[in-house]
């Protein structure tokens, strides 16, 4: 085997590892997005659709569904300033992987919800 073909085939491994990993940590983010955005909201729904424009994860977009209570679920694009920047929140903190980290800026985001314009009704998750 050639050196030239080795370092495609590495390469190609790569890649398929690379495509596990990010579908795994996806799917991870996904859901812990979905439970602060219910969280933030007090209800509602939210998810995270992968696999826009590519069937490669490596290279597809990613389009956030978001459903406030009382409102049909939607693009991110078509919910209110207000609403959007508290999705955009959740999806952050979905983002951090250690729960404690998470739920410490949680109460650091809501502290500073507490001071915006827009404030909805933030009460602790029931464990």
């Amino acid at each position: 085997m050639s050196a030239g073909c080795a370092g495609r085939s590495e390469q190609s491994f790569n890649r398929e590892v690379g495509r596990e990993r990010l579908r795994a940590a996806f799917e991870q983010v996904n859901d812990h997005f979905q439970r602060l955005f219910m969280r933030l909201f007090e209800g509602g729904e939210a998810h995270l659709l992968a696999l826009i424009d590519s069937d490669d994860p490596l290279e597809a977009g990613l389009e956030i569904f978001a459903q406030p209570p009382g409102k049909k679920l939607q693009s991110l694009t078509l919910l209110s300033g207000g609403e959007q920047a508290l999705t955009a929140t959740a999806l952050i903190f979905a983002a951090v992987p250690d729960q404690s980290r998470a739920d410490l800026r949680a109460r650091r985001g809501r502290r500073a919800i507490g001071r915006c314009q827009y404030r909805p009704v933030l009460r602790p998750a029931r464990r």
